[in-house]
């Protein structure tokens, strides 16, 4: 039986976390692109993008995840960058605070959230939306569930 090919990861952290991404669903990353708010937008939204034309949606993905972290003023000098999902056919976009590498990860590597060594810290990303995890250079990378954060943030029930 022939084995499952590497899953390909783009790299990113948020914060203190860091993350990986199926690149299936990175369209972009590039530095960090102007927002507009938008008034009674839905929670976890931060307002819309300009990209290649077209409006596309800001979501506050430490806020999904439920980081809870600082957001930089618009006039503060950063080196965030701004990554463009895809998920469904629908883009939307976050900024992170810095944008890595691609990876490809062996099956075998990739570990469920709850394995992960106890105690976990007080803030933790939320479990819901992580495919599991992988160590990185020392650390634990988690994989994010971009399909179920599109569920939960853009899909009306």
């Amino acid at each position: 039986m022939p084995s499952q090919p590497p899953l390909q990861l783009l790299l990113m952290r948020i914060g203190v976390f860091h993350f990986g991404v199926p690149s299936l669903y990175v369209r972009k990353a590039m530095n960090v692109l102007p927002h507009q708010s938008v008034p009674q937008m839905k929670a976890n939204f931060g307002g819309i993008t300009l990209y290649n034309r077209r409006f596309i949606s800001k979501l506050y993905l430490d806020s999904v995840l439920g980081l809870g972290l600082y957001r930089p003023t618009p006039d503060n000098v950063s080196m965030d960058a701004t990554v463009i999902f895809e998920t469904n056919g629908i883009l939307f976009c976050s900024t992170v605070n810095e944008v890595d590498t691609i990876i490809s990860v062996p099956e075998k590597e990739i570990f469920a959230v709850s394995d992960m060594p106890k105690p976990l810290p007080p803030v933790f990303p939320n479990a819901d939306f992580l495919l599991g995890f992988v160590k990185v250079r020392q650390h634990e990378t988690y994989i994010l569930d971009v399909p179920k954060i599109y569920q939960a943030c853009f899909v009306e029930t």
